[in-house]
This record gives C-alpha cells, structure tokens and sequence, in this order.
C-alpha cells in the first residue's frame, strides 16, 4: 500500500512538473538540445512537435525561415503557449518555401499562439496562418501577418480562382465545430487577396471572438464572417455563427476588381459587430448573403465608427434576391456613427439597402456629405423589405433636409421630408447637425459635443439592443440613451472622452491570482476592479488601490472583461483565465 501510494505520488509529481514546463527557441540553438535556456532547440517546428500539455515555448528574438506544423495538444486547464520570449522580435518568415500556410493548425485543441510575425509568402492559394478541422480553444494573440500575396507579381491579373488569405479559418468537419476561437490584438495588412479577406472564418465554426485587431492596406475585405460556401459537407451547419467581431480597427481595405468592405457578414448568422472603427474602405460594414436560397440572420451592428468610405457607410440585405443572391433576416443596426461616406459613389450615400426581412434601423447618427446630398438608397427589389423598422435615426447633410436626396426603389425622392411623407418610414427621425467634434473629413472625431442634440434623444425601447458599453467603453446611459455610438459624458479637459489609463494587468493569462498595478495616478475614493463574461454580466468586483492582488482562481477557464473605473478615467482590456 505503501508502495502504491509512494507511485501515486511521484506520478503526481511528474504529472505537475510536465504542466509546468517552459521550453526556449532560439536561431543560435539545436533541436538536439534539451530546450532549456541555456541549451534551446533550433526550430520552431521542433517544439511544435514535442511540447507537451501545460507547457510554455519562449521563441527568442530572430528571423526563423521555416514554415510550421502544429502536431501537439494542450487540455483543458492545460494550454500549450507559443510565445515571443520576453518581447522580443521574431519573425516565422516563407521565404524560399512551397507549403501552402506559413503555420498550419490542424485537429488541435487548446493552443495559443503569441507575439509572433507570420510574413512573406507569395504563391497561389498563399496562407499566413490555416485553422481547420477538428479544433477548440485556438488562441491567436498579438501576431502580426504580412506579405501574404496570391502572386508574387503585383500585376498579376485577378480571378475567382486567384485567393490569398492571411488568417483563415475553414470549420469543415460535420462531426466537429471550430469552437471557442480567439483572434485578439492582431495586426493584418499589406496583403494582395484576390478575392479573398485579411481574416476569414468559414463554415462549421460556433464560438468565436475576433477583438482589438488591426487589418489594413488588403486589396479586398478586412474581415468576413462566411457561410453557405460548401466548406462543410452539412449545409445546417455550413454558417460560420455565434460569434463578436468587436474593437476593432479595419482601414484602406479597397479592390480594383470587387466591392470591399472592411468587415463583410456573408450568410453567417448570430453575430455581433461592434465598437469598431472603419474607415478608407469601399463599404464600411456590409451584412449580405450571396448564395441563392440561403439566408444570413441575427447579425447585430451597434456602437461603430464609420466614415470615409468611398462606396458607402452600412449596406444590409440580399442584393439579388430572389434570382441571384439569399436574403438577409432579423439584423439590427442600432446606434452607429456614420460620417461622410460615399466619397466617390455618391448615389448610394450613408445607408444602402436591398432585399430583407424583419430588420430595424435605429437610434443611428448619419451625417452625409456627399456632393449629390445622398443619404440612403434602396436598390431596385422584388419587394420593399417586409419588416423593416427604418426610425429614430438622427440624418444630417449641410445642404439641408430640402435639399437631400433618397432614392427608394424606383421612386426619387428630393427632399427628407417628401422621403418621409411618401413611404412612412423615419417619421421620428431628426434631422439636424448633430455637432460631432470634428468633421474635418481629413481627421474626423465622430464624439459628440455637450450641446448635441443626439444626447438623451433615442428611442429607450432598444435600450438592450444597444448593449452595456459604447465606442469608446463606457456606460451605455448616462442619463438617457444617446443616439450614435458616442454616449456623452462631460471631461473636465485633463481627460477627453477616449483617453484611458496606463493599467498593467499581469500575469494574463492566470490561473490564480492577477497584479494590478496603475502608475503615476493618484487615486482619490473607492476604486472599483469588475470582471465580466463575454455576455457582460459582472462575474467578480473588487475595490483596490494603485497596486492590488485579485485571486481569480473561482472563474471558469476562458475569456473576460476587466475593467476599472474612477470619475472620467477608465481602462478596459480582455482577461484570460486558464
């Protein structure tokens, strides 16, 4: 018995020792070696075949010219981490390489990749990084992807068949969703996709987050939600679903051949787009479904910041419906800022529509400034969309209601007023300068000032619809509902509306307790730590100090929200616990 217990314990033992294991990288290493800080391995590749459950793999700085595999598993409680070992540079550069992906994920669970520079891979079909199949608890944080080009001539023609796609995400197996993936503080950009997106997530994935990203300079879509595409076998479960898209920033995303959104819903479905910032793109955000007989459905858009996109701010609906396209049903736009789109496609203005059913449209901020004074177009369609609730917005143009424009299948309509009289829609609407901070079209700022009129003017009954937070984090009411994304709140001039305090949070991920540190703030009252779901439900709270230990070891594995707040200061950022 003594013996048996003496086996349990040392296997015990073993079992911690391997969770805790920390492995090293490094260019000047072997694969020989035992992966130790002073005796790292070589490649990449290398520790993405041997790490095991639990352990952290710390990839010194320097350029690794390989393309990498990932054949290991964490568990849960167990994480494997790929990591850049105390922020140093280092970059996984295709250079030279044929493999499709520069790093492929494939049948793995419960990995996170970090802090690492996916770069230069130019061929047909070309990927930065590849998630598919049998996958969950995917984590990719803090990577950059570049380079990723369907040729390496810049010239190239392009076609339906010429794709590159820097992070993609195939869900293709029926048996198995693609499920609680991480996308979070990444950058994407110079990327020559054909007719493919920056980052994409496809069929059979249920349970994703794509948060605080930077995708820019794409010659096609920033980021596409996708569905109906034949990516997995079962069409019920063909819809990428059930995910955010939230915080954001998507830029210069624009194409020669096709119409470019930076972030683009394609037949998904159960979708939240939000406090994101989108600008110099063709479309700002497009909700649609291009395949015939299919439907895209409870997508929700609240809370952005739209401007400066050349064909238009928001496009909703199927655009061939029903002989060239699916449909698009149950959406809501609530409570966006749009300003000064359809820089060159004037006929379309801030706001276009097509096919769709039980849609509303409210509580939105529309500030047109278009030459041809458009502010909404409804294209030609085999019927006005049925269910549609189009109030309660806020429209401005500075050359008047009298004077606006709005085009509604087949009818002109040349004045606000004769839009409202003819079709019924807006009858609540406003429309007045809603005196935005800056409508510089060159550097715009889309908060709204003290004396807006948008401020304690929307519509109450969509208050849950707004969500908890605006664009820039704070409370979602601060008196009554504001319309816009921006809810007011009053700066004494130290602190302006977005400026947010210098929080360390650290370790994060945690397993047990997290540091808080707050330098150079002097605090004044009770401070308040709070810990929410994804849902936003505050799940732990806490007062402290400038320097506080928060045990977090009673939180589910996952991710949070946590968040401080004192007087007009605050900080927002994602908590991972393991």
């Amino acid at each position: 018995m003594k013996n048996l217990l003496l086996l349990m314990s040392l296997f015990m033992i073993s079992i911690s020792s391997m969770k805790a294991q920390t492995y090293y990288v490094s260019t000047t290493g072997d694969d020989g070696n035992p992966g130790s800080i002073d005796q790292p391995w070589e490649t990449i590749q290398y520790a993405m075949d041997v790490a095991t459950p639990g352990s952290t793999v710390n990839i010194m700085g320097g350029t690794y010219n390989e393309r990498v595999y990932l054949n290991v598993s964490g568990n849960a409680g167990n994480m494997i981490t790929f990591q850049n070992y105390n922020n140093e540079s280092v970059v996984v550069d295709g250079d030279g390489w044929n493999d499709p992906a520069l790093c492929e994920i494939y049948d793995q669970q419960y990995v996170r990749i970090k802090g690492i520079h996916f770069t230069n891979n130019a061929q047909l079909d070309a990927m930065g990084i590849f998630i598919e199949g049998q996958c969950r608890n995917i984590e990719i944080i803090e990577c950059t992807i570049s380079e990723i080009h369907f040729s390496a001539n810049p010239n190239a023609p392009v076609n339906e068949n010429t794709n590159a796609q820097p992070l993609i995400v195939y869900g293709s197996d029926p048996n198995f969703a693609i499920t609680d993936l991480l996308v979070l503080d990444c950058e994407i950009y110079n990327a020559r996709t054909g007719y493919s997106e920056g980052l994409a997530v496809n069929g059979n994935v249920d349970g994703f987050e794509i948060s605080g990203n930077t995708v820019h300079d794409i010659t096609n879509i920033g980021i596409d939600a996708i569905g109906h595409e034949g990516t997995c076998s079962d069409p019920a479960l063909d819809q990428a679903r059930n995910g955010y898209i939230d915080w954001n920033t998507v830029y210069n995303c624009q194409s020669d051949y096709a119409s470019a959104a930076g972030i683009y819903i394609d037949g998904a479905r159960d979708i939240y787009i939000e406090n994101n910032e989108i600008y110099n793109n063709q479309w700002g955000i497009e909700v649609g479904c291009e395949n015939l007989d299919k439907t895209a459905s409870g997508i929700v858009v609240r809370n952005n910041f739209v401007y400066g996109n050349s064909s238009g701010g928001i496009q909703l609906g199927g655009y061939d419906y029903p002989d060239g396209s699916g449909k698009v049903t149950d959406c809501m736009i609530v409570n966006n800022t749009l300003f000064g789109n359809a820089t060159t496609n004037y006929y379309d203005g801030e706001l276009t529509l097509t096919y769709s059913e039980n849609c509303s449209i409210v509580n939105n901020i529309f500030y047109a400034n278009n030459p041809e004074v458009q502010l909404i177009s409804l294209e030609d369609v085999v019927a006005i969309p049925p269910g549609l609730m189009l109030d309660y917005n806020l429209w401005f143009h500075p050359d008047g209601a009298d004077n606006s424009y709005i085009y509604w299948s087949g009818a002109d309509y040349e004045s606000f007023g004769d839009f409202i009289a003819g079709t019924g829609f807006e009858a609540n609407a406003q429309f007045i300068d809603p005196t935005l901070k800056s409508v510089d079209v060159n550097d715009p700022d889309l908060h709204i000032m003290e004396d807006s009129p948008a401020r304690d003017a929307a519509n109450s009954t969509f208050l849950s619809d707004a969500g908890s937070k605006d664009f820039d984090d704070e409370n979602r009411v601060n008196g009554s509902l504001d319309k816009g994304a921006d809810e007011y709140y009053y700066s004494s001039g130290v602190f302006a509306n977005k400026t947010r305090l210098s929080v360390e949070v650290y370790p994060n991920p945690a397993t047990d307790f997290i540091s808080i540190e707050i330098p150079d703030y002097s605090f004044n009252g009770q401070n308040v730590v709070l810990i929410l779901d994804l849902t936003g439900k505050v799940v732990q709270q806490q007062s402290y100090t400038d320097r506080e230990h928060i045990y977090v070891g009673d939180l589910e594995k996952g991710v949070y929200l946590i968040r401080f707040a004192e007087s007009e200061n605050s900080y927002s950022g994602k908590l991972i616990i393991e």
